[in-house]
């Protein structure tokens, strides 16, 4: 077995952030997956700045208060598919309009209702949390599910590494 590891973290001043961490009802609005690197710091893959991208630790604390770190177990088929996913998903846009589909499936599941994001543009566009659950395989519920349901779910499924 591997590991991917997966953080969660908010951006420091920033409103986009509050207003998520408010909507969702969590200390966290942002998801991100921690890359080992050999050559020095670790860097960051995640669905931020408009696009999916990698930047060093250092650069990505610059901005974000990192809150928990969760290490999950996959196949070596799993990490596999996770080192190649990186590289063919840099670049990608930000899924900005699914950002507005979450409101959606937010106010639905105030009514007892389940619904997909009517936004969602599968694997053309990501946002973080999308990003983060398809490295890891978990595409059941990738267009449903907030930082904080995700959050939830590693506090159930993973080990927790940090703090």
């Amino acid at each position: 077995m591997k590991t991917i590891r997966v953080g969660f973290s908010y951006r420091k001043n920033n409103l986009f952030s509050s207003i998520i961490k408010e909507v969702t009802a969590s200390k966290v609005s942002h998801v991100y997956i921690r890359v080992p690197n050999k050559l020095g710091d670790d860097l960051i893959f995640q669905a931020s700045g408009l696009q999916v991208n990698l930047c060093s630790l250092s650069v990505f604390l610059e901005k974000e208060v990192v809150l928990e770190e969760y290490d999950i177990e996959v196949s070596g088929k799993q990490y596999t598919y996770f080192r190649k996913f990186i590289v063919s998903s840099l670049g990608k846009p930000y899924g900005l309009a699914e950002i507005f589909g979450f409101l959606f499936i937010i106010i639905a599941k105030k009514f007892g209702k389940t619904i997909n994001n009517p936004f969602s543009q599968g694997d053309k566009a990501y946002i973080c949390v999308q990003l983060a659950m398809d490295c890891i395989g978990l595409t059941d519920n990738d267009d449903k599910w907030n930082p904080e349901e995700f959050r939830r779910w590693c506090e159930k499924n993973a080990k927790v590494v940090l703090p």
